[in-house]
């Protein structure tokens, strides 16, 4: 029917004393050896390992927010600009958008390659950071008219990475190997004996041609002694 149990578990007579300031600690999650995520460093408030006390039913999780100061690993590439690993820069790719060329700043008259422009980066959503370093500038490409450029945009290079099934295809054909090696390690007195077992028709089969070549032999000496007519 409708019942129910109520279990009640009491750990007061598992610990001396209730936890005070000198037992608990602020920690910091690390994420990647890096204590700031998103502009913010997050610590909590917690008893210390070494400290064997209870906490109390008054006791209020802390949770510690501080702005960090802003690094490049704060911003991101704007609409129409990429990442270049070669510049370490985003560069402007939408050449072929006359309305994104449209706010291209003209290029200057001595530009050889390349051109910093005051956006092309942004700061991630939700990042909280302050101050440090400003908002990069972007890159643009020289042009030669106001959509076509000189060269084309630099496409952030990747490193190359097998496919996953042909990574697994090999490990599969590698476990198949060396189960076969060790099959046939454990088991090459029993192939030996298979192998002379093999052998030894071929040799009978040699022996018995051979007498079959003297027979013929002997024959053909008894016709030319005109003993066989």
């Amino acid at each position: 029917g409708n019942s129910a149990v109520f279990v009640q578990l009491d750990f007061t007579t598992a610990f001396d004393r209730r936890c005070t300031d000198q037992d608990y600690e602020e920690w910091y999650p690390m994420f990647y050896n890096e204590s700031c995520v998103l502009g913010a460093s997050i610590s909590y408030r917690r008893r210390k390992r070494t400290s064997i006390c209870f906490n109390g039913e008054d006791f209020e999780h802390e949770t510690f927010i501080k702005n960090c100061p802003c690094s490049i690993t704060d911003y991101e590439c704007d609409y129409c600009f990429v990442y270049s690993n070669e510049l370490q820069h985003c560069v402007f790719a939408c050449h072929d958008i006359p309305e994104e060329v449209a706010k291209i700043p003209q290029t200057p008259v001595n530009c050889s390659r390349y051109y910093l422009v005051p956006f092309g980066w942004r700061k991630i959503p939700g990042d909280i950071c302050t101050e440090g370093i400003p908002k990069p500038q972007g890159v643009v490409t020289c042009v030669t008219s106001p959509i076509y450029p000189s060269i084309s945009p630099i496409i952030p290079s990747r490193p190359f990475q097998f496919p996953l099934h042909v990574v697994i295809i090999i490990a599969l054909s590698l476990s198949l190997i060396i189960f076969a090696f060790v099959i046939c390690y454990l088991n090459r007195e029993k192939i030996k004996s298979l192998v002379k077992g093999l052998a030894s028709p071929s040799s009978q089969f040699k022996n018995d041609f051979q007498t079959v070549q003297l027979t013929e032999a002997e024959v053909s000496d008894a016709q030319d002694l005109h003993l066989l007519d």
